[in-house]
């Protein structure tokens, strides 16, 4: 059944991971750490993912969806440090050109 909703969702070429299960992913994790990079969980994967689709301006919804949050307000709530993070870097670029622009 998951591998039919797989199907569905992805191409088979355009697949991060071709055998998707928590049990081998974290093997291949641990055998990174076993190489001397620290170590990351399954987890922490889901967090740098969601992180990057909001840095790259997707929705809230869009983000919550692809989560599996039943609240929109779930992901806001868990990475509203990175919207203020992102709030504080376009700030200090708009600084930047206006001291540019007056020199």
């Amino acid at each position: 059944m998951l591998q039919d909703y797989i199907q569905k969702l992805y191409a088979p070429d355009l697949r991060l991971f071709f055998t998707l299960n928590k049990y081998s992913l974290n093997k291949r994790l641990k055998k990174t750490a076993a190489a001397g990079v620290k170590t990351i969980r399954v987890h922490d994967l889901r967090h740098s993912h969601a992180s990057l689709l909001i840095e790259l301006g997707f929705s809230p919804l869009l983000i919550s969806q692809r989560l599996g949050h039943e609240k929109v307000e779930t992901p806001l709530q868990t990475y509203s440090h990175l919207e203020a993070l992102s709030i504080m870097i376009a700030f200090a670029t708009l600084v930047v050109l206006i001291i540019s622009a007056c020199k």
